[in-house]
């Protein structure tokens, strides 16, 4: 028999404890503590609670900044990293969540998740912190490459332009002819219905979604090996097909199987995200190390990217997601219209990519990557560097999830 989960559950909230409690003890996956006490009060204490408990379950919705301390410190202290989980209110803000991500905290879930969707956390998290020991304990022989997701806030803003061009950039080619890639990347068109990075990289439609879709195959390795083609520079990209399927009619496992395989094969996965809010991107958003949504600085951009932004950290509250600023070149003082789209979208406006028109017809026209076509554009050194500081702040989150381990 497996042997149960160690929880413990820090809460002095009496609403909050009684609801996890009666979630957590239905189960006998589970071995729950319940302590009567926040984590900032446990002092010393909390170090030792981490390390004789698999997960640490705390309740932040007092929004106590004393918790975030707390939290940082515990985090900071670990000789052996136990995931640390938030819960938080409904009213938390995007600032705050922001706050304890970056104090630490494995994941943030609101108070009001139901059993199935915290049970399913916990398989994840589980799954994952099984993973990473596993690898830092046997080397180099399982990949555990960075998935990097590219939204957007509405049609036309640039986001596949942005996905297929971040993807090249990311295999870091050197020599005098730009040959030798220093890493393994693909892009995946989600897009099922018109997705059009085939056309970017002059490649055929894929048939490999459409089957999944069709058939409900779930694919493995020897299924995307067969269904990834590969451009003369080195980059693999599984396309989207040219027949039409429902949206809908891919499912969550499917989607699942298909980036955690991905992930063991390559460095990075850069995922083109589809228009509609479909259930099957749930593990997506589940298995992203980062979320890059693109926009302008339009009024209806600006809401609707905070539409989807509040669509996908829902239920995935610690989803890092960065904005991308399309159309424009980064100013050297911030005008009171991106002030203010900064404010709406509780985040910072992070990365800025110029208007080129030029560039990218042409590069569109030959079917190739910007850095072929229009190498010197301020386009491709923009997206260049994004594409190093994700790469440094990919190194740096593995480096140190190791070194918890």
């Amino acid at each position: 028999m497996t042997k149960p989960h160690a929880i413990a559950l820090l809460t002095d909230n009496a609403e909050i404890g009684k609801r996890f409690s009666e979630i957590l003890t239905s189960s006998d996956q589970y071995e729950l503590h319940r302590f009567e006490s926040g984590l900032s009060a446990l002092n010393g204490q909390a170090q030792e609670i981490a390390a004789t408990h698999d997960f640490v379950l705390f309740d932040a919705s007092s929004h106590d900044d004393l918790e975030v301390v707390a939290a940082k410190q515990l985090c900071a202290d670990q000789k052996t990293k136990k995931p640390l989980i938030a819960i938080t209110t409904g009213d938390t803000t995007l600032t705050e969540i922001r706050r304890l991500t970056d104090a630490g905290v494995t994941e943030v879930l609101p108070d009001s998740i139901t059993p199935e969707e915290l049970t399913s956390a916990l398989a994840r998290l589980s799954a994952k912190n099984a993973e990473t020991s596993t690898t830092h304990a046997a080397g180099p022989m399982i990949r555990h490459g960075s998935i990097i997701s590219v939204a957007k806030a509405r049609g036309g803003v640039g986001a596949t332009t942005l996905a297929v061009n971040l993807a090249d950039r990311l295999m870091g080619h050197s020599g005098v002819f730009r040959k030798t890639a220093k890493k393994s990347v693909v892009v995946v068109d989600l897009d099922l219905q018109f997705g059009n990075v085939a056309s970017f990289l002059d490649q055929g439609a894929g048939e490999a979604l459409y089957s999944m879709a069709v058939d409900g195959i779930v694919p493995d390795e020897t299924y995307l090996e067969q269904a990834l083609s590969v451009t003369p520079s080195g980059l693999a990209a599984l396309t989207a097909p040219n027949r039409f399927a429902p949206m809908n009619a891919l499912k969550s496992a499917q989607i699942e199987a298909l980036l955690t395989s991905l992930r063991q094969k390559f460095d990075y996965v850069v995922v083109d995200m589809p228009p509609a809010m479909v259930e099957w991107i749930t593990p997506v958003l589940a298995l992203s190390d980062k979320m890059l949504l693109v926009t302008d600085c339009s009024v209806p951009s600006v809401s609707k990217a905070r539409q989807v932004i509040d669509f996908f950290v829902e239920d995935h509250l610690s989803l890092p997601i960065d904005i991308v600023v399309s159309f424009e070149h980064k100013p050297m003082l911030l005008s009171s219209q991106h002030k203010e789209a900064a404010t709406v979208l509780e985040r910072p406006l992070a990365h800025w990519l110029p208007n080129d028109p030029t560039a990218s017809r042409e590069a569109l026209d030959l079917g190739v990557p910007l850095s072929e076509a229009a190498r010197r554009s301020k386009l491709t050194r923009a997206i260049g560097k994004l594409a190093t500081t994700l790469s440094a702040e990919m190194a740096e989150t593995m480096s140190a999830t190791q070194s918890a381990h």
